[in-house]
């Protein structure tokens, strides 16, 4: 909620995409490969939320159809009292990150995470790399609270997180994941 990843609209390129991917990551639940699947044409762009989709044509670790088909919905948080958790609102910074790498998306890619690198950009984004940026993001936060970053962390630990505040909180997961 603090720069160098706020505000959205003064920030880098680079870390747009890194705050991106780590909300998507948070929110979600979904492993790496899920997001590295998320497609920008299945996007679907309401006031209280976006809905997001996988690419079709993906085929995820538990082949099953609710794996396959089940949309993601990440609700705005635009509407909340506390200034400081709209500034956690997916909706807000997928739509962010959409304009500025738009440009360098090529006319057939539909991945909607693409590299932001200046010898890379716009291209396709690993797994492998959206493991390593969740990675960055969690040691930069320690950092700016002037705290140790972890020794062995991974980009697993979001996922893994994500869903143990989700249980905390009485999340029912059929329901909102």
């Amino acid at each position: 909620k603090k720069p160098p990843y706020y505000p959205l609209d003064a920030i880098s390129l680079k870390h747009l995409t890194l705050g991106t991917v780590f909300l998507l990551a948070i929110s979600s639940a979904r492993r790496v490969f899920e997001l590295q699947a998320l497609s920008l044409n299945l996007l679907v762009w309401r006031p209280a939320e976006v809905i997001a989709h996988l690419d079709p044509s993906f085929l995820p670790k538990v082949h099953t159809q609710w794996h396959c088909t089940r949309p993601i919905a990440f609700p705005a948080l635009a509407g909340e009292e506390d200034p400081e958790l709209r500034k956690l609102c997916v909706r807000d910074t997928l739509r962010a990150y959409v304009n500025p790498i738009q440009p360098f998306r090529q006319p057939s890619q539909n991945q909607l995470l693409l590299c932001h690198g200046k010898k890379v950009r716009g291209q396709p984004v690993s797994k492998q790399r959206i493991s390593k940026w969740l990675q960055e993001v969690i040691n930069d936060s320690y950092v700016l609270k002037d705290l140790p970053p972890p020794l062995r962390v991974k980009g697993h630990d979001v996922r893994k997180q994500s869903t143990s505040w989700a249980e905390l909180a009485g999340v029912d997961p059929e329901k909102n994941l």
